[in-house]
C-alpha cells in the first residue's frame, strides 16, 4: 500500500453498509483500522502504511521469538495501538455474530439469518459488515462450504430490507 501511495484495503469477507467508494482518505491519511485491532478494514496515506511496514518489520523479530513463535500483523496492530494509540482504531465495522440476539435454536443455528427487518437499525453508524471465520462459526449459517453464497444471499436480504436508496443494489 505504501509503494501504491497508500489508500484503503480490506479483507474479501468484509460487506459495504454506509460506505461508499472515495479515495478520499479517513483521518487525513493517518492509519485507520475500522474493526478494534482486527485488521479487515485499513486506510492510510503511504506514510502511514510505510511507518507501520516498517514497525511490524523491525519488532517481528523480537514479537515471534525469532519465529519460534506465532505471530501476525494482527497481534502487532494491538501492541501499537497500546504503545501510542496510533493506529486510530474506529469502531466503524460490524461482525455478523454482533448482529443476532441469543435466539438461536438448540444447536446454535439462527432461525433466519435473512429476515433482517428488525435489525436494520442496528447497523446504522457502521461502515461495513465483517463476516470473519469466527462470527461465521459462531452463527453457523456462514460457516461451511458454501460460505460465499450465504453471505452474498445475506447481503442481498440486508439492500432488500436496510437500503431505501435503490442506488446502492447489487
Amino acid at each position: 500500500m505504501a509503494v501504491v501511495g497508500g489508500g484503503w484495503i480490506t479483507d474479501y469477507d468484509v460487506l459495504p453498509l454506509y460506505s461508499k467508494p472515495s479515495f478520499t482518505l479517513s483521518n487525513n491519511g493517518t492509519l485507520s483500522i475500522y474493526n478494534s485491532h482486527v485488521p479487515c478494514i485499513v486506510s492510510g496515506s503511504a506514510i502511514e502504511w510505510d511507518r507501520i511496514a516498517k514497525s511490524m518489520f523491525n519488532n517481528f523479530d523480537k514479537n515471534s521469538h525469532n519465529g519460534k513463535t506465532f505471530w501476525s500483523e494482527m497481534l502487532e496492530i494491538e501492541k501499537l495501538m497500546k504503545i501510542d494509540g496510533n493506529p486510530l482504531r474506529l469502531f466503524e465495522t460490524k461482525e455478523i455474530r454482533s448482529v443476532y440476539n441469543k435466539n438461536e435454536d438448540e444447536n446454535g443455528l439462527v432461525s433466519n439469518p435473512y429476515n433482517l427487518y428488525d435489525k436494520c437499525d442496528s447497523f446504522d453508524g457502521f461502515r461495513a459488515v465483517h463476516f470473519s471465520q469466527m462470527s461465521c462459526g459462531t452463527v453457523k449459517f456462514c460457516h461451511n462450504q458454501t460460505r460465499s453464497n450465504h453471505i452474498l444471499k445475506w447481503y442481498k436480504s440486508w439492500l432488500e430490507q436496510c437500503i431505501l436508496d435503490t442506488s446502492w443494489s447489487w
